[in-house]
């Protein structure tokens, strides 16, 4: 880096960071989605996860505390707060999205379907999808759920699946194209995001641009700001409600269509130019 006269170091803190203030000898902006300190017990063993969260929410800031931060939303920028990053070094950029095109296959009175879209990994718990399914089948005898995505984990997804005899009301899609996503998220009727945590919940905003809401956990973060409560999808406060508030969607077409309005106009006020508007402002001002 000093060899080729760089002027500054964009460092991507997913969990741990690149460490750049301590060889880069330049200055340094860090860029953080979410702070994990739940799910290193999630994805680790004791030992592992204690040392994880120890570089995350000890050295890491120690080693950074000259530096700037970029994040998606004000819930990181809280969590980063409450690990000792000083407030006026933090700085919010929401993450935007390509302008899409914008599909209509939603059919009312066509079948439910539900929609899981993300990596297949523990901290995603999209077990609590495949639970919701199971606890909504005797109401919705047609409903379907589609899981997009790759992990590790898919194959225990498979799993519970079977042991909740859902299997077949399951399409494990895989990894899908970027029209393929397209079409999932326009025939949806609702999209869930059960995840643990998320800095932001980038595809709440494209199920939303599409005009499918979403229900997700409140405390998940960022995603009590990529929706809004009761206008562009439902925010749940416990598994229990996380299935009572998909319910209702299925159940009531008015709700489902007052939320799908709102959330088309809500996705479209995200966009990458006003990340990168952002982020350059930042870059200047250093």
């Amino acid at each position: 880096m000093r060899r080729r006269g760089f002027d500054v170091v964009v460092d991507v803190q997913n969990g741990v960071p690149f460490w750049s203030p301590a060889y880069s000898g330049l200055p340094v902006v860090c860029v953080v989605h979410h702070v994990h300190h739940e799910q290193w017990g999630e994805v680790f063993a004791p030992t592992t996860a204690a040392l994880g969260w120890t570089l995350e929410s000890r050295v890491a800031p120690a080693v950074y505390r000259n530096c700037q931060y970029l994040v998606v939303s004000q819930s990181t920028a809280s969590d980063l707060a409450a690990v000792g990053v000083s407030a006026e070094r933090i700085h919010v950029a929401y993450s935007g999205l390509d302008p899409q095109p914008e599909l209509a296959e939603y059919d009312p009175a066509g079948p439910p379907r539900l929609l899981v879209l993300g990596r297949l990994v523990p901290h995603k718990r999209i077990e609590l999808a495949l639970t919701t399914l199971k606890q909504l089948i005797e109401t919705y005898p047609d409903l379907t759920l589609d899981v997009a995505g790759q992990g590790y984990h898919e194959e225990e997804l498979i799993r519970f699946a079977e042991r909740l005899e859902v299997r077949d009301r399951v399409r494990f899609a895989g990894r899908v194209s970027d029209s393929e996503k397209l079409q999932l998220f326009s025939r949806a009727t609702v999209h869930l995001l059960p995840s643990l945590k998320e800095g932001w919940g980038l595809t709440v905003v494209e199920a939303a641009y599409q005009g499918t809401p979403t229900v997700a956990f409140r405390s998940a973060g960022g995603t009590a700001e990529s929706i809004v409560d009761r206008r562009t999808g439902l925010l749940a406060d416990s598994e229990s409600d996380f299935v009572n508030l998909t319910s209702q969607i299925l159940a009531d077409s008015q709700l489902r269509s007052l939320l799908s309005h709102q959330a088309r106009i809500h996705a479209r006020a995200f966009t990458w130019e006003a990340t990168t508007e952002e982020l350059e402002r930042l870059l200047l001002e250093m």
